[in-house]
């Protein structure tokens, strides 16, 4: 595997990390470059030479043992290759009608998508050269035009024997499918059809676990693997929102989109859509017709697949479901049911509310035809528990310190116990020792209204957590800290609660968090916690 190929930080030289992937000795690989190696050597990760290579003419020569990674240090000698001749073009003066453009010193001017949010023009340069066109953009200062939004216009194009128009283009509000027609003196072409992602959309993904905020492990839960070929000509690193700040790795995306044109081709009709936004045009002879990769760049995965969002997957009277796809000329069909989607299955069109516990299945078609997997979300509505009567109550909780080793959760009912104490909050007490303990907190939570409340159990090594009689959090097993959420609807009032945890070898946390309404998240104080006094030996 070729990890990586950049140019070195401090000297003209290429650097070439690879690596063994079968778990097998490699021997004598080779690496050709189009230019004669003038020298080479062996680097480590912070491109300090650690040993010689072997280079020969064109060839970097190798060997891996298994699972090895290794990287070099390449000086490349004069360009045999042939060479194209350059690239004539010229941009096209345009009719913009919308700003869409701001810079740092007034982020909140422009709007290109409808929401406020702005193109970094502190990031986009007055001119871009691209694939050898050169490019030209619209003005940055407050209020002027910059973009032209899309509505049927015809362009006109410079005199001359051009052979393609190139367009620098995005999409606003999702994916967009659409055509753009050359128009010549006989009359117009063909429509050209262009296909663009929605402007902030991840360029790829590599089935990707995160879904609706959550982590998934679930084969009809993941979302598969894309990569978007639509060349791009520039990408920003963030982009201005409404409120007049950075959003900071909002990744924006022009497209490039190249018509080809026919003799006597004088205007070229944008397609009627304001969610296409045009930044630039230039049309060029296209003199490099024959040149062609001779491999792919990239891995293919072109599955098209569903996305399910819910604003809440735990509710108490309604959740509202939102289905989308990155992918052009691409509708969603669905399913309530937990069955697949087929062609005669409801069609997505707009957000709708769900009040019962539902298992959503979405499939994305293309001409009525299945186009990818189905991909499924389950919202569940909750009930919210009675609070619980209880006698006198002092503040706190019962804390039940054990010691003994394990590597899950014990029953605690069968181990002797050490000491007991109360405690003000839930955190491992100084009464604990540094290694190979138990915890047990008792007692009750005082919750300030009705509502759907989310906790956060953060814990170093295993932990679970009980609401009246149900395990709303298991976070058990030996691992390093990190938080598992769990929701429940409760009452005003007050209702048991009981947290187990151990802690093995290592490192050790324990925290826990509350969300709800009226409760911004935060730790679960000493004001929420009490318990039930252990009646003193012989008195009634």
């Amino acid at each position: 595997m070729v990890n990586a190929v950049k140019m070195a930080e401090t000297s003209d030289e290429i650097i070439i990390r690879v690596r063994e992937l079968q778990g097998k000795p490699a021997d004598n690989i080779t690496i050709n470059f189009g230019r004669p190696v003038v020298s080479a050597r062996e680097v480590n990760g912070q491109e300090e030479e650690i040993g010689t290579a072997v280079a020969a003419k064109d060839k970097l020569t190798f060997s891996l043992t298994p699972f090895q990674p290794k990287a070099f240090a390449v000086r490349l000698g004069t360009n045999r290759m042939m060479m194209v001749q350059p690239l004539v073009s010229q941009p096209v003066a345009l009719p913009y009608n919308l700003d869409g453009i701001s810079t740092d010193a007034n982020k909140t001017d422009g709007n290109i998508d409808g929401s406020g949010n702005s193109l970094a023009g502190e990031l986009l340069p007055d001119t871009l050269t691209y694939r050898g066109v050169k490019f030209v953009f619209g003005p940055k200062t407050d209020g002027a035009p910059n973009i032209v939004s899309c509505d049927g216009q015809k362009l006109d194009l410079p005199a001359g024997k051009w052979r393609q128009a190139h367009l620098l283009m995005m999409a606003t509000g999702g994916p967009v499918e659409a055509h753009i027609t050359p128009v010549a003196s006989g009359g117009a072409a063909a429509p050209y059809p262009v296909r663009l992602h929605e402007y902030t959309e991840p360029v790829g993904q590599w089935e990707n676990r995160m879904v609706n905020g959550r982590m998934v492990d679930t084969r009809d839960e993941i979302l598969p693997a894309y990569i978007n070929q639509t060349p791009i000509a520039w990408a920003g690193a963030h982009r201005h929102t409404s409120d007049g700040k950075n959003d900071i790795y909002k990744f924006t995306y022009l497209y490039e989109v190249a018509v080809p044109t026919i003799a006597g081709t004088t205007q070229i009709q944008l397609p009627s859509d304001s969610r296409l936004k045009l930044l630039a045009v230039s049309v060029s002879d296209n003199a490099r017709d024959a040149v062609f990769a001779t491999d792919e760049l990239y891995d293919q995965a072109d599955a098209k697949f569903a996305r399910i969002a819910a604003d809440q997957t735990a509710f108490i009277d309604s959740t509202i479901v939102a289905l989308s796809t990155p992918f052009p000329g691409t509708t969603i069909r669905y399913a309530m049911d937990g069955s697949a989607p087929t062609k005669s299955s409801a069609l997505f069109e707009r957000p709708f509310a769900v009040n019962q516990t539902a298992t959503i299945m979405a499939m994305p078609f293309v001409n009525d035809a299945p186009a990818g997997p189905a991909t499924k979300l389950t919202v569940q509505k909750l009930i919210p528990r009675g609070a619980v009567k209880v006698g006198e109550t002092k503040p706190g909780l019962r804390l039940i310190y054990y010691e003994g080793e394990w590597t899950k959760l014990p029953n605690f009912d069968s181990v002797k116990i050490t000491r007991e104490i109360v405690a003000d909050t839930i955190l491992i007490p100084s009464i604990a020792r540094p290694e190979d303990y138990g915890l047990i907190f008792k007692g009750y939570i005082s919750v300030p209204q009705d509502g759907l409340y989310e906790f956060g159990l953060n814990s170093d090594d295993g932990s679970a957590l009980i609401i009246g009689d149900s395990l709303l959090i298991d976070n058990d097993g030996i691992h390093g800290d990190g938080e598992v959420p769990g929701k429940i609807a409760l009452k005003l009032g007050m209702h048991p609660i009981e947290l187990r945890m151990f802690q093995c070898k290592g490192g050790q946390a324990l925290n826990l968090f509350i969300t709800g309404p009226g409760l911004p998240k935060q730790e679960v104080g000493k004001a929420m916690l009490f318990h039930s006094p252990v009646a003193k030996k012989g008195k009634k």
